[in-house]
């Protein structure tokens, strides 16, 4: 928190306290003394006097886990029905519900659920509204990486329950750290979160709360996204009202942090995130504190990629990863990755993947080794794609290409050599047709050359020769000449 902020925290019970025109007055005053520390505190108390559906509600009976008291009425629930299901155990308990494992109780057939009640106390329509709201959203949705609706009904109190799909799994990122999952096996986990996520906006239904603990892996590798108590409707937000009751620090895209309202861009931010803990257990940027949004708009802070996070990682997240060290897996991130993760994490939302399908698309490109279209890559690139994509063949391809070449080249070597021979076997011959000739033509005239003249003449004539194929015929051509010597 920075100066600023604390100094505006101190003095905003002070000033919330007075009356409307003490306040008036005392906010002029401070206006004029320090202009900054004024727009701080107006903000904060702007935001104190907006009407919100949880207005009753403190907000740390939504975050906190319960007290003892409540725990104990929790635990006093179990072997008690609610319907036909009968309460075995307590899930998890906190926020503004508890979760107990139930089993059918009725004789009809044996099965286990996850069933969801509301906690004692906290029975204000505002929040009866949105429990509601979320039994109402799990019962649009069917599919296989969504912890389906089953049951519901309201208890004698009038506190809504319903009964969703028990799934026995661990949060996303511990799930793939605790099995040493490659890149490659992390970046399939959350391709089915995405699967999940992209049937829910299909249906124009926001999730609001994407996170490792409501992303469960069964041991068989199976993705379940779970609680949709933050999930909106994206018709009911085009007013403006933003239905939410809490946030996850880190997950939380910056506009929603400022106030601003959720739209596909924000799961989409969240589940950028999710990306950079698989990746490299970092955050994108900074966190920054849940009030950054009633001090004024969070400071924009470009995140950083996620193979520079690589180099000042501990060396157990490269062991975690199946990668030997940090710089290998800075090598494995660094290119695909990097592009992928700061476009689904950009500050700006229309910076970010216009669809949770196009973030499919890449995410399924860098699996197969296909361009992909956050890099802006040209021709080079794709090029590069295709070689690391058909490695073998383009190496059979290249073996190929070698041998023929090799095998070209020999043939027209020894073609080129056996021209050659050629012309130097001739151009020895055309000595000895000479001498021949001179020996010949000697005879007819008065003035005969001896023979040792013709050799000598001969010989001279064969060493100047440039018989560039092979020595050995010139070897054989002196050998010749030294025998009519002997």
């Amino acid at each position: 928190m920075s100066d600023l902020e604390a100094r505006a925290l101190a003095l905003f019970d002070e000033f919330a306290e007075r009356t409307p025109s003490q306040r008036d007055a005392a906010l002029v005053r401070l206006r004029a003394q320090d202009p900054a520390l004024h727009d701080a505190l107006l903000r904060l108390l702007a935001a104190d006097a907006a009407r919100h559906p949880l207005e009753r509600v403190a907000l740390h009976t939504l975050l906190e886990p319960q007290d003892g008291d409540d725990l104990d009425a929790a635990m006093a629930r179990i072997g008690n029905r609610l319907g036909p299901w009968r309460i075995d155990r307590v899930l998890e308990s906190g926020g503004m519900g508890t979760v107990y494992a139930a089993s059918r109780a009725d004789g009809q057939y044996e099965k286990q659920v996850a069933v969801k009640c509301m906690r004692a106390g906290m029975s204000t329509p505002a929040l009866i509204d949105a429990f509601m709201r979320e039994r109402n959203h799990l019962a649009q949705l069917d599919h296989p990486h969504i912890a389906a609706l089953l049951d519901g009904g309201i208890e004698d109190d009038g506190r809504p329950w319903f009964a969703m799909r028990l799934v026995h799994g661990t949060a996303m990122d511990l799930y793939a750290d605790q099995r040493r999952l490659p890149l490659d096996a992390r970046v399939r986990l959350l391709l089915q979160a995405c699967q999940a996520l992209r049937y829910a906006h299909a249906r124009r239904l926001l999730h609001q709360d994407i996170k490792p603990g409501n992303l469960l892996v069964s041991d068989d590798g199976r993705v379940q996204l779970i609680d949709f108590g933050l999930s909106a409707l994206v018709d009911s937000l085009e007013g403006g009202h933003a239905p939410r009751l809490a946030v996850s620090t880190g997950y939380i895209a910056p506009e929603v942090l400022a106030g601003g309202v959720p739209t596909a861009a924000s799961d989409i931010h969240s589940i950028g995130v999710m990306l950079y803990q698989l990746l490299v257990g970092a955050w994108p940027r900074p966190l920054q504190p849940l009030h950054a949004g009633l001090l004024g708009r969070p400071v924009e802070v470009s995140a950083a990629a996620p193979s520079a996070l690589a180099l000042a990682a501990p060396p157990g997240v490269a062991w975690q990863r199946a990668v030997r060290t940090t710089r290998r897996l800075h090598d494995r991130l660094r290119g695909d990755l990097d592009a992928i993760a700061l476009t689904a994490v950009a500050y700006a939302p229309a910076d970010r993947y216009a669809s949770v399908d196009a973030l499919i698309e890449d995410l399924e490109h860098w699996l197969a080794r296909r361009p992909v279209a956050a890099r802006r890559g040209g021709r080079a690139y794709a090029a590069a794609r295709f070689l690391q994509r058909n490695a073998l063949a383009s190496l059979l391809a290249g073996s190929v290409i070698v041998v023929s070449a090799g095998g070209a080249g020999v043939f027209g070597w020894s073609y080129v050599r056996d021209r050659q021979a050629l012309r130097d076997m001739q151009s020895v011959s055309a000595v000895f047709e000479q001498t021949l000739g001179t020996v010949t033509l000697s005879g007819l005239s008065e003035a005969r050359p001896s023979s040792r003249q013709m050799l000598e003449q001969a010989e001279q004539q064969l060493r100047a020769l440039p018989l560039r194929s092979n020595p050995t015929i010139k070897a054989r051509a002196m050998a010749s000449l030294a025998r009519s010597y002997a």
